[in-house]
């Protein structure tokens, strides 16, 4: 891991250079959040684009080679005596018959889209199929979504079609790292082999808040007290499972602290980490992403040192055995001590390279990147700093930015 301090913003939007008679300098601190384990299936925890819209409307889509396989046509026909025109209900319907199903409700069948899965249960799993329907609940909309499934890239990719209640027909790709992953595919007339679903993936959950101090979420309607902690309860809320769960990352949130302090979160039942997931100052709000494994009891305890509100939002999560494995937060580097590198600030400019294999619980082989929360204490300077494989050719986004002590 290669570590580079600059002494100015150079990203492509206008900066303020600082002079060149500045001493520019600062100090280091780094520590390894957690350890990401093996390269497939794995997708970090910052959201990408929910989907992409490869075309809309019947012509436009026509003539771009996404048809709408005679739809257009036969749209104000009743399919399963589902609403005629732009609904997604008729839209599958209508596939399903061109299939080979007969144009008859299935009795099982009832309300809106968001019955489609609980009305199928033996033939809905989370495996994708081309032929398909993918199935969404509420986390879609009010109504819920069905889409018909055109083709099946790998087990957390597709293309689907779909028309839309008071919308128009559209083609989409959609991916499990996207945060808008089907509840689940229905297999009636399926039209290609089922390709199971990586389970050892990591997964983007739908944003829900699980803990807000300031409205009684989670935990009671009071501040946290300084040198106190409070217990989150991840599991079995907001579509994690009751078991099967190592980690989870949450956005925490520590609004109007009576004086500056810090956060550590960690499992609940374990040890207390020396190192801290998030300074923060008096008063105002500060937020991280923290990625914390979880107790035996579904829970991560978050300590606080100053009292204060804390909130915390689902991100995602990893199941037990998957690519994601959470630790305590262990530092590797500091730069004020000399932990890890040599005790000297870095220069403007300068880069470090920081090993990790065999370090802080990381194992020596299988590893296909680790997040670290890096730190950058009283720069002599404004200016930013960027992190990426050693070996590799430096990107030329930062990672973080920072103004002078």
């Amino acid at each position: 891991m290669r570590l580079a301090r600059h002494p100015h913003e150079q990203d492509g939007h206008p900066s303020t250079l600082r002079t060149a008679a500045r001493s520019r300098a600062l100090a280091l601190l780094v520590a390894v959040v957690s350890l990401l384990v093996g390269t497939v299936g794995l997708a970090g925890p910052a959201r990408s684009a929910e989907w992409i819209v490869l075309c809309t409307g019947y012509d436009p889509c026509q003539a771009a080679g996404y048809p709408n396989a005679g739809y257009q046509a036969n749209a104000m026909t009743s399919w399963w005596r589902q609403s005629t025109g732009h609904n997604c209900t008729n839209y599958v319907a209508y596939r399903l018959v061109q299939n080979g199903l007969p144009n008859v409700k299935p009795a099982s069948l009832s309300g809106n889209a968001l019955n489609w899965g609980p009305s199928f249960p033996a033939q809905t799993n989370t495996s994708p199929a081309v032929g398909s329907i993918a199935w969404w609940d509420t986390s879609f909309s009010a109504t819920g979504h069905v889409a018909y499934v055109e083709k099946v890239l790998s087990a957390s990719d597709i293309i689907v079609s779909e028309d839309n209640w008071g919308g128009d027909f559209r083609w989409r790709r959609v991916t499990l790292t996207g945060g808008r992953w089907p509840k689940g595919f229905i297999h009636l007339k399926d039209q290609g082999p089922t390709v199971a679903t990586d389970t050892r993936a990591w997964q983007v959950a739908a944003p829900a808040r699980l803990l807000d101090t300031r409205t009684g979420v989670g935990a009671p309607l009071a501040r946290v007290p300084s040198g106190s902690a409070v217990t989150v309860q991840v599991t079995g809320r907001a579509g994690v499972p009751a078991t099967g769960v190592e980690t989870v990352l949450l956005n925490v949130n520590a609004t109007g602290p009576a004086a500056a302090g810090y956060l550590t979160a960690h499992a609940n039942g374990t040890t207390q980490p020396g190192s801290r997931a998030m300074s923060y100052a008096a008063g105002g709000a500060t937020t991280t992403l923290v990625l914390s494994r979880v107790g035996t009891d579904g829970k991560v305890r978050l300590y606080t040192s100053a009292t204060t509100d804390l909130s915390a939002d689902l991100v995602g999560w990893s199941p037990t055995g998957g690519y994601v494995s959470g630790g305590a937060p262990t530092r590797v580097l500091d730069t004020r001590n000399g932990v890890g590198t040599p005790k000297a600030r870095l220069a403007a400019g300068g880069t470090l390279t920081l090993p990790l294999l065999g370090r802080a619980g990381v194992p020596m082989t299988g590893v296909g990147a680790v997040l670290l929360d890096v730190s950058a204490a009283a720069p002599s300077a404004g200016g930013f700093l960027t992190t990426w494989p050693a070996g590799a050719p430096r990107p030329a986004a930062p990672q973080t930015r920072y103004e002078a002590a």
